[in-house]
């Protein structure tokens, strides 16, 4: 998958260093194309401009290519428990640093004390590759349903490197009682993501 980036964007990640301690800050190792083969397909469960919370952002470089590779444009919201993680995404958006905190997703009800309470899109994944999903995660995906704005989607990432125990995690999860309406499979690689609506 191919895009055009910004000057700006081609600038950021044009030095090996920087790039190197953008992806690591992201919880990723590897390179900038494995990362876009990994997240770039994240962008097609955005269908509108608007506000997007990223619930454990790390650095923010998500976001930041998410405003590459999206057809909308997104202002970029970020929570994350790593103050040092906080800090490096407020550096990546200096005009938007108001937009990050470091808040504890067992907090996420407090995050108006933060940021805004409510978000055109939220996005949040976890790491399901060793337990399946419980009753207990269905509850944290419903409440963070009440931070999507109406109209808005919330998108669930699902990131094993098998995509059969991916969607099976989907399953439990729909099972547990969450409401997770629409799958969409990466096609470079095993990942997915769950979109759903709020009215």
């Amino acid at each position: 998958m191919k895009h055009k980036y910004s000057q700006e964007f081609r600038t950021l990640i044009s030095s090996g260093d920087s790039l190197h301690d953008l992806l690591t800050n992201s919880s990723f190792s590897g390179t900038f194309e494995a990362w876009e083969q990994r997240k770039a397909f994240i962008a097609n469960a955005i269908d509108k401009s608007g506000t997007f919370l990223d619930i454990g952002s790390g650095n923010g470089f998500l976001l930041r290519c998410l405003q590459e590779w999206a057809d909308y444009d997104i202002t970029p919201y970020g929570i994350d428990i790593n103050e040092e993680y906080i800090r490096k995404a407020k550096e990546l958006f200096p005009n938007q640093a108001d937009n990050f905190a470091a808040v504890n997703i067992r907090e996420i009800s407090r995050i108006g004390e933060y940021l805004p309470d409510v978000y055109d899109f939220v996005y949040f994944s976890a790491d399901w590759s060793q337990t399946e999903p419980n009753e207990t995660d269905a509850r944290l995906i419903k409440s963070l349903e009440q931070l999507v704005a109406s109209g808005g989607r919330l998108i669930i990432g699902f990131y094993g490197d098998d995509v059969a125990v991916n969607q099976q995690n989907v399953n439990a999860l729909v099972s547990a009682g969450a409401r997770l309406d629409q799958t969409l499979y990466n096609p470079e690689g095993t990942n997915l993501v769950t979109v759903t609506g709020v009215e």
